[in-house]
């Protein structure tokens, strides 16, 4: 009798801890706009362009775990994938020490790491998670100026943010709509990103996510360099739950 009465408790508590206990993930393919400007001033071409890049696919996967453990936040991990490589033609002037034209074809890579740590404030019908975040650039501008004459730029930023998710599921439907966003700035550097979007579950732990997604990075200084970009676009997603 005793043993049967505490594999009940055992599984009993199981059960429970498996409600409050939930690992999240998901895949998520962004198709945007870019727009902004950059410069750089490096003693010798001092530059600038038009970044005008458009339809552009990029890729963000996240995973974050949320514990039924009192006091301690909850983990997101999302890792975002960036690249521009389309810009006008230089708007600034072109200070040479050789006659080497100052056309360039700049690659400017801006994916980062998003680290979270979050509450769960409210847990209903209506979600409301809030936290901080640690947003990780590590990404490298490839500055082309013509005739094998250029400069490669690596570098790492990291910027503390304010991060906040409501979600709201609609009464009797496998339907939900959600608004996240990241907001940042510090040391002259800024990162606003936000979502709002749409969720349908599909069963068996998936459901499908379709929004719209905006995030703009205005970095002072980069290794001499001045970034502004905006990018904006809709973004279909594939999330999973056990």
């Amino acid at each position: 009798m005793r043993k049967t009465a505490l594999l009940i408790l055992l599984v009993s508590n199981v059960s429970f801890a498996d409600t409050i206990l939930g690992v999240y993930a998901g895949v998520q393919s962004w198709v945007h706009d870019n727009s902004g400007d950059f410069s750089i001033n490096d003693g010798i071409y001092d530059t600038g362009g038009e970044i005008n890049q458009s339809s552009k696919n990029n890729l963000s996967i996240y995973l974050s775990v949320e514990h039924p453990i009192p006091f301690l936040p909850n983990i997101k991990l999302r890792q975002s994938h960036l690249e521009i490589n389309r810009f006008h033609r230089q708007t600034g002037g072109c200070i040479a020490l050789s006659p080497i034209p100052c056309l360039p074809t700049t690659s400017l890579d801006l994916s980062h790491l998003d680290a979270t740590l979050y509450y769960e404030i409210l847990d209903n019908w209506a979600n409301l998670d809030l936290g901080l975040s640690l947003i990780y650039f590590n990404g490298d501008i490839d500055f082309e100026r013509g005739q094998a004459d250029n400069t490669y730029i690596k570098y790492d930023k990291l910027v503390p943010a304010l991060y906040g998710k409501a979600m709201f599921e609609l009464p009797i439907t496998d339907l939900s709509a959600s608004l996240t966003a990241n907001v940042g700035n510090f040391s002259s550097n800024s990162v606003i990103d936000f979502e709002v979007a749409a969720q349908y579950k599909i069963g068996l732990g998936f459901n499908v996510e379709a929004g719209y997604r905006q995030q703009t990075i205005d970095f002072e200084d980069i290794a001499g360099s001045q970034t502004y970009s905006k990018s904006k676009g809709v973004f279909a997603a594939l999330n999973f739950h056990f």
